[in-house]
């Protein structure tokens, strides 16, 4: 469950950027 780690992570920074 490494991969889901780091598509969270880039997820989350899409999030903060769209914020």
């Amino acid at each position: 469950m490494y991969a889901g780690n780091q598509i969270f992570s880039h997820f989350l920074r899409q999030s903060h950027y769209h914020h």
